[in-house]
């Protein structure tokens, strides 16, 4: 599978080449590695506000439109709407189209991802809190750490502590909205196989050869979304396109969401970077909470504060691991 080219990677690689042939190299290697840091930061960084940032703003713009339409209809006109808009974009900018083999793999991760990781994901609001939902969410975080290591890609232990760490203030974020009642059978069970199925969708997207550029989330968009549509389908559920235009307005903030976000998860795990990109599980509830209490005016608690610390602990601590680690690779 083409990946993303890797600056930093690449800098380090050429600095130990060049410290090994050329003497007094030492100085120009270190200076190497610290232009590929600050090479790698900015190209990081804007991806990871897409699933920080833009995936956490799709909590709200989630539930408002579930007022006014079924789950996986919803799901369904999300992404197929953003996939075609992908679509366009990538003929437009004279992308090549995929081969059959091309094809097959991103459909493969898109019903992976979408087609039963989202969807069952947005069904398992019918039972779930938020609260519930976010600690679901965020085991996805360990699952594809485990499955990653089955391929031989374990998380370095600064990452590992990074994961539990987040998980935990995850946990500390939700104990205000947990109860016995929130507890149920259904949405416990379809919460988990949504993050089962998003986790191996994840992982498996590193193992296969999947279109270049922009056209490789445009298949798994349309892939997943054709999947959903399917399951709609089956399960008739009723559908009426007379809802409030504040729904319709969350269905196009959605969409964009679902191309900003999308994009960027697909892109960073296209670096390896696995930890950061999964990082999205225990940032996304701190986004939600604090639009929460800007646009709607939530009360924010003590408890959800010292949460909120906790999680950004655990997100220092995944940086770092992956910085530390991306350096040794060279």
């Amino acid at each position: 599978m083409s990946q993303p080219s890797n600056a930093f990677t690449e800098t380090v690689e050429t600095g130990k080449t060049g410290a090994a042939s050329v003497p007094g190299a030492s100085k120009t290697s270190r200076a190497s590695h610290a232009s590929g840091a600050k090479a790698t930061a900015l190209p990081t960084l804007w991806p990871l506000l897409g699933v920080w940032v833009v995936w956490g703003a799709m909590y709200l713009f989630t539930r408002i439109a579930l007022t006014g339409l079924p789950p996986y209809f919803l799901v369904a006109a999300r992404f197929l709407t953003a996939g075609s808009l992908l679509l366009f974009i990538a003929k437009i900018r004279g992308e090549p189209m995929p081969s059959l083999a091309q094809v097959r793999n991103a459909a493969i991760v898109g019903a992976l991802l979408i087609g039963f990781g989202t969807s069952s994901t947005v069904f398992a609001q019918r039972w779930n809190t938020s609260g519930l939902a976010s600690i679901i969410a965020a085991t996805g975080s360990i699952w594809i750490a485990l499955f990653s290591g089955f391929i031989g890609r374990w998380p370095k232990r600064l990452e590992w502590l990074g994961i539990g760490i987040g998980c935990v203030g995850v946990l500390v974020l939700s104990l205000g909205g947990l109860s016995a009642a929130t507890l149920t059978p259904p949405g416990l069970f379809v919460g988990l196989f949504g993050t089962l199925c998003w986790s191996a969708g994840s992982v498996i997207s590193q193992r296969l050869n999947l279109p270049d550029g922009i056209m490789r989330v445009a298949c798994q968009m349309l892939a997943g979304g054709i999947v959903v549509s399917v399951i709609s389908t089956i399960i008739h559920e009723p559908v009426s396109l007379s809802v409030s235009g504040r729904v319709w307005l969350a269905v196009g903030m959605l969409v964009a969401g679902a191309i900003c976000g999308y994009g960027s998860y697909m892109y960073l795990l296209g670096l390896r970077q696995v930890s950061l990109a999964t990082s999205y599980a225990y940032v996304n509830p701190v986004v939600a909470i604090l639009l929460g209490a800007v646009i709607l005016h939530e009360r924010v608690d003590p408890v959800e504060l010292i949460g909120i610390a906790i999680i950004l602990a655990g997100v220092v601590a995944v940086w770092l691991g992956n910085t530390r680690g991306t350096v040794k690779r060279g």
